[in-house]
């Protein structure tokens, strides 16, 4: 197995943490584009049955959305935890 040096693996996981924040940051346009329809209760002409379907299936999708922001932001601190210990090392 190749020796990795501390500054390789660093630079490594700086890159794995920008990519979290970025994914990150397209999951919060999305949710807030998704957020936007249903406030201004953008149906787009349908019926009302389908319209409560629609409403329905965007307050899942919202649900959806924020337990994976959850997820990246935890993802986002243990990588941040794991750049802090390796910082450390010698």
């Amino acid at each position: 197995m190749k020796n990795y040096d501390k500054a390789e693996v660093l630079s490594c996981q700086n890159e794995v943490f920008h990519e979290l924040y970025s994914v990150l940051a397209l999951i919060n346009a999305i949710k807030i584009i998704c957020q936007s329809k249903e406030f201004n209760g953008e149906y787009y002409g349908i019926s009302q049955d389908f319209a409560s379907k629609l409403s329905d299936e965007r307050n899942e999708y919202l649900s959806l959305l924020s337990l994976l922001s959850d997820k990246v932001s935890k993802i986002k601190t243990l990588s941040l935890c794991l750049e802090n210990q390796l910082s450390q090392l010698k």
